[in-house]
């Protein structure tokens, strides 16, 4: 008997070790209802009833809703980050260095666009959010800036505004394709804002 309810504890304590975790379903639903309709717009229940879920299933994982938008813009951006460092680590001048920069903005939109609305649009609005972060595009995409400005391939600016045209060109690009404003294929789009970067910049 002794045997028999221990082998029905251990079952019983089996199961709960592999039951599946709604973590990463919560983590998924938020990031597609932050990227659609921003982290302030979003209530914990909207999270929760995309997965089918009570709110203290939600806050088993995270304190708050601010919680939870901060790990996945933290990801996000993080990701995004680490992905410009390698694009412009092998182009050998500021130039090229820039063009394969907006490249890889435009890339990773196509690969993933609600992480990609999450670091460019909706964290922006919030700058508690981005503030003294260390993983941050800008961290990337500032030096080769101001490294062109000093050898004079890049006109004299401030390099926070470069980076603001930079940006703003390929996030209002990316809005007005999903829009559909704007036709034709995303090579071609990328390509006119990459040119037309550059040529506002040149010395």
């Amino acid at each position: 008997m002794a045997d028999k309810k221990s082998r029905q504890s251990a079952g019983s304590t089996a199961g709960r070790r592999t039951r599946p975790s709604h973590r990463d379903e919560l983590l998924e639903a938020a990031l597609r209802l932050f990227a659609a309709h921003g982290v302030k717009n979003t209530t914990i229940r909207d999270i929760t009833g995309a997965v089918g879920v009570t709110e203290a299933a939600l806050y088993r994982h995270w304190p708050s809703k601010q919680a939870l938008a901060e790990e996945l813009i933290e990801q996000a951006s993080a990701e995004l980050t680490e992905r410009l460092r390698e694009a412009e680590e092998n182009a050998p001048t500021p130039e090229t260095k820039l063009a394969a920069l907006i490249d890889e903005l435009f890339t990773y939109y196509e690969q993933d666009r609600d992480r990609f609305d999450l670091v460019v649009h909706v964290a922006h609005l919030d700058p508690s959010m981005v503030e003294n972060r260390s993983s941050r595009p800008s961290t990337v995409v500032l030096p080769v800036l101001r490294e062109g400005i000093r050898t004079r391939v890049f006109r004299k600016t401030k390099p926070e505004l470069a980076l603001a045209l930079i940006i703003g060109a390929v996030a209002r690009t990316t809005q007005l394709r999903r829009m559909g404003v704007i036709k034709g294929s995303a090579a071609n789009s990328r390509r006119t804002i990459r040119e037309m970067a550059l040529r506002a910049l040149r010395a």
